[in-house]
């Protein structure tokens, strides 16, 4: 929020000048930046009216202006702005003037015909960066009087970064009574107060119906009819307005927008001829739609607060008025509208439609309820100086069960010491405490109790109000002490894997972290998997961020396009984090699990002269899963195994789910070829996901004396069903080869010549070796002869030839 010097000191006068004032609110907590000069570089610039204009004879789109500046004679200047006219009042730079971009203006000529100094625009002056045209400044102008002193640009003007609490702030008033409280109520001069209530001079009245009164529980409307639809915004109200960050747009309009800036209270005109009958609060009905001021044409869902007449929305409540009953420039009768919404009923509602306004931003964070009254008065005296008419008296419709009712909050002294590691002595405590505007009461107990204004949202707890003091005394002022505190290490068991150790094994890997939001796009999560459910956010940061993730893999696959449009051809990516899912009989009716997520894509290692580089396949990644898990996948006390399975976002051909007993924990696979194409990536990418609760047990490493006796070594060549998997063969050798049975592997996979159509060899290494005797050849063959056995009756594996 941007709030100028010279609209606070209206409010209150501090000591000191602008850079102190930012300096101690800085310190207390309101982050200011700034202050900058309104000034941009004005000088030399005074009023002056066209008297006369002549074609210039060389230049068919300039004009000789004959203008008087008030002292001396009057000044030839040529110019060719397109609204050059007699009777208008502009701004001159006389010679020697200097403008924002530089400029030193000298009397001159221009084709030939002198010219003593330039006519100039808004934009020209620093003062607007689109206008078009001369500056026209009102009739009753002063002559040759100096611009910066008539627009007051001897000003300065800093920006408020308010944290979300502190909707208080967004408003000259608000930040007067921060100032108040920081620099204390005697050291501030001043001080603004709301005027005496404006009479009712016609009985126009029109109805009010709140179908919502939870959503909106104080409304105010009030008619004034016969405004002057000629009238212009004052300067002093155009300059409030500009170093603000708004334009100057329609009298009435610019009413609203001050009292808005001023209150914090945002308020509504509408043109009373477009309405039909009276006005109702209602919640909107599925599909219905609204032509908005900015010419959007939103589809309502169900849960957005309209205001509304016979006819249909008028305006989306708290957020933007439509553009069928907006005020413009042949509007004689008006409607206006200051409200109390609850916060919950806005929050995200302007989002959700792409919106975000002045007025949403407020009620979102909380509006004051009891300043709706005092800011529908407020705008209802300024509309009327500035557009004249006659006020009907004011409607209001109020629902004292749903208005929020500040609690009262015992503050213990004690307490206060404790967090703030000083000991304050009480009146100073309740001095703070007051200076926030609450009501503050000794309990005789050695604390307080505190009831907080209706304009502090944030303040509900003991702690919140323990804040406020140590904010108001000053943290520069609180002792700097050590805390002190019982510490306890806590047991880390070897038989649990941590999250750091996952993460650091995986950046050994050559693999980057990749962190993304816990919100993702419906659209992209059904195409990954169509039969998911989905939990939904109510109140979606983004259009394509609407749906909590049941998986990972959109942010990584996100990541990895992000990452090819930059030209990156390598990726090996993981993520941890929640998954979501719908849950009956959980908190919140979802539940979420922690995952590891892997993608690799690209070349299986980075470009080098020794190593001939080929394209990542699944068994770089199932290799790197089962570094990560430890291999062989059957842990004693979790076994894990992988199995071939089909998954709608995998290669039919080349995927596999990770199963603990019947269990599925994981799946590793390539991207569906379908996906490749829609994502339109280059190459193939490999996915995997495990439950990270499937990488929490870990094995022990335990001693065992290195055998003294030679090993023996036995392989077996095998035929069986080509779509059996060469894990069930491990599974059983090991199962099955006897204590003295040290290591099984895979060493040779053949298919092709010699071998039946849907068969396979599958060539197996036995190394048996005995703790306490050289193992004889009998003892071996019989193992062997075992497994061979078990392997045929199980697997369906006959011993080639």
């Amino acid at each position: 929020m941007k709030i100028s010097e010279s609209w606070l000191r209206v409010w209150c006068d501090f000591p000191g000048s602008f850079q102190d004032w930012a300096r101690r609110m800085t310190a207390a907590g309101l982050e200011v930046n700034g202050p900058q000069p309104v000034n941009p570089g004005v000088s030399g610039v005074v009023t002056a009216r066209i008297l006369e204009t002549m074609s210039h004879p060389d230049a068919e789109r300039l004009k000789i202006c004959r203008v008087d500046c008030g002292v001396g004679e009057d000044q030839q200047v040529v110019c060719g702005a397109p609204n050059a006219r007699p009777g208008l009042v502009v701004a001159l730079a006389r010679p020697g003037a200097a403008l924002p971009d530089g400029r030193r203006i000298y009397a001159t000529s221009l084709r030939g015909v002198p010219s003593a100094g330039m006519l100039c625009g808004a934009d020209e002056l620093g003062l607007d960066e689109g206008g078009d045209g001369l500056l026209e400044l009102p009739d009753n102008t002063p002559l040759g009087r100096d611009l910066v002193n008539l627009l007051g640009l001897d000003d300065q003007v800093c920006e408020l970064e308010l944290t979300p609490n502190r909707a208080d702030c967004l408003s000259v008033r608000g930040v007067a009574r921060e100032t108040r409280a920081v620099f204390g109520p005697g050291a501030c001069g001043g001080g603004k107060l709301p005027g005496d209530p404006v009479p009712a001079h016609i009985d126009t009245r029109i109805g009010l119906e709140i179908c919502a009164p939870e959503a909106a529980p104080r409304f105010c409307l009030r008619v004034i009819r016969g405004i002057d639809a000629t009238a212009r915004s004052p300067l002093w109200l155009v300059e409030r307005l500009r170093r603000a960050g708004l334009r100057a747009i329609h009298p009435v309009v610019d009413a609203t927008n001050h009292v808005m800036l001023e209150y914090g209270q945002p308020t509504h005109a509408y043109d009373l001829a477009c309405l039909s009958g009276g006005i109702s609060v209602r919640w909107s009905r599925p599909d219905e739609r609204i032509e908005l001021l900015d010419g959007q044409h939103p589809t309502l869902d169900d849960r957005t607060l309209l205001i509304a007449d016979e006819a249909g929305p008028l305006a989306l409540a708290g957020v933007m008025g439509g553009k069928k009953s907006s005020v413009t420039t042949n509007t004689c009768d008006i409607l206006l509208e200051a409200a109390f919404f609850e916060p919950s009923a806005i929050a995200g509602r302007a989002r959700r439609y792409g919106l975000h306004t002045d007025a949403s931003h407020r009620f979102e964070r909380g509006v004051d309820p009891a300043s709706v009254r005092d800011a529908m008065e407020t705008l209802t005296r300024l509309v009327l100086s500035l557009c004249g008419g006659e006020a009907g008296p004011t409607v209001e419709a109020r629902s004292e069960a749903y208005l929020p009712q500040p609690c009262p909050v015992r503050v213990r002294e004690a307490r206060v010491a404790r967090v703030l590691g000083a000991r304050l002595p009480g009146p100073v405590v309740a001095r703070h405490l007051e200076a926030t505007g609450s009501r503050v009461e000794a309990d005789g107990e050695g604390g307080f109790v505190v009831l907080p204004p209706s304009y502090r949202f944030d303040l509900a707890i003991e702690a919140d109000f323990i804040e406020e003091v140590a904010r108001l005394h000053g943290y520069d002022k609180l002792p700097e002490c050590t805390p002190t505190a019982m510490l306890t290490m806590l047991p880390v068991p070897e038989e649990t894997r941590r999250l750091p150790g996952i993460q650091q094994h995986l950046v050994h890997r050559g693999y980057h972290e990749a962190i993304n939001f816990a919100f993702t796009d419906s659209r992209l999560q059904k195409r990954l998997n169509p039969d998911s459910e989905m939990v939904g956010v109510r109140n979606p940061i983004a259009a394509d961020l609407d749906v909590m993730r049941t998986s990972l893999w959109p942010g990584l696959l996100r990541n990895l396009q992000t990452n090819l449009n930059r030209q990156q051809r390598r990726l090996r990516l993981f993520e941890t984090g929640h998954v979501f899912a719908p849950g009956e009989g959980v908190a919140g009716g979802y539940r979420e699990e922690p995952e590891l997520a892997l993608l690799v894509a690209g070349t299986h290692a980075p470009e080098q002269w020794g190593l001939p580089l080929r394209e990542v396949d699944f068994f770089d990644l199932k290799a790197d899963l089962e570094a990560l898990i430890g291999y062989p996948f059957e842990h004693a006390e979790c076994p894990l195994k992988l199995e071939r399975a089909p998954h709608p976002a995998l290669h039919p051909g080349q995927s596999a789910r990770l199963l603990r007993g019947d269990r599925v924990v994981g799946w590793i696979g390539r991207l569906h070829p379908r996906l490749e194409a829609e994502f339109d990536l280059p190459m193939s990418a490999l996915l995997a996901s495990v439950a990270l609760s499937a990488l929490v047990p870990n094995r022990l490493p335990r001693f065992a004396p290195v055998s003294r006796f030679p090993a023996s070594r036995r392989d077996l060549a095998l035929l069986l069903g080509a779509s059996t998997p060469a894990s069930r063969l491990l599974e059983i050798a090991r199962e099955v080869g006897g204590e003295n049975l040290r290591e099984v592997k895979i060493f040779d996979v053949y298919t092709g010549e010699g071998i039946e159509s849907g068969r396979k060899s599958v060539a197996l290494s036995l190394i048996f070796q005995g703790s306490s005797s050289t193992l004889a050849d009998e003892d071996v063959d019989v193992a062997v002869a075992r497994v061979a056995a078990e392997l045929s009756a199980r697997a369906g594996a006959s011993v080639r030839g």
